[in-house]
């Protein structure tokens, strides 16, 4: 028997799905996208001509559909290639992901739960409590959060204006976007953060499987 989908605080799942996260992308742009990500993952720059390639695409169509993303939604290097995207990056930030023998980060703690169905197989992730230090280890894969330790690892959440997010995604999402070793840590540093909900694992990975079927529905 399937186990039901935890419930979650009011306005999260309206707030993956209904595009203010991420703008709904057609069937074309999504394979795109999607081609990105798992190029990202290989662990080197990808060019937009590559990019093109990889997907059978005329370059200036996939150009397009890249141009018509903000600019906040990406990385890149000093000669314009790409090494982040809306989450998984080739630079360091606190969340370290193994995945297939790469290193690779993610930008905050939601892209560790949602990347696993993009790339297609599990994550390793080490990251740390900004409460308390505390080092925290997970398995990820695309079915679920397989392990964690500890076992009591909570996220941090919250639903930015859409204009912002366009404008500065890392700073005004992934910035607050964070694992906690526990529920008491979590809510020491919500007292700073009053905007923020604090979600159970389940919670999180079930708005990961919400942000994925909304963004990636017709290639997943």
């Amino acid at each position: 028997m399937t186990a039901a989908a935890p419930e979650l605080p009011e306005g999260l799942a309206e707030f993956v799905q209904d595009g203010r996260l991420f703008h709904r992308a057609e069937a074309a742009a999504q394979r795109v996208q999607l081609a990105l990500y798992r190029l990202i993952a290989a662990g080197l720059p990808v060019d937009p001509d590559g990019l093109a390639l990889a997907v059978g695409r005329d370059p200036v169509e996939v150009a397009e559909i890249l141009a018509a993303i903000p600019a906040s939604n990406f990385l890149t290097d000093s000669g314009g290639q790409i090494v982040g995207f809306r989450g998984l990056g080739q630079v360091p930030t606190r969340h370290h992901l193994g995945f297939a023998g790469k290193r690779l980060f993610a930008w905050c703690a939601f892209d560790c739960l949602f990347l696993p169905a993009l790339l297609g197989g599990a994550l390793e992730v080490a990251s740390a409590c900004p409460a308390s230090g505390a080092e925290i280890r997970l398995t990820v894969t695309p079915e679920g959060v397989a392990a964690a330790g500890p076992e009591s690892t909570v996220l941090s959440f919250v639903t930015p204006e859409a204009a912002g997010l366009r404008a500065e995604l890392r700073e005004v999402f992934c910035a607050k976007i964070h694992f906690f070793a526990g529920p008491e840590p979590a809510e020491a540093w919500r007292a700073n953060h009053p905007d923020a909900a604090i979600l159970t694992l389940d919670q999180g990975f079930e708005l990961a499987r919400l942000r994925n079927a909304a963004g990636f529905g017709a290639v997943l």
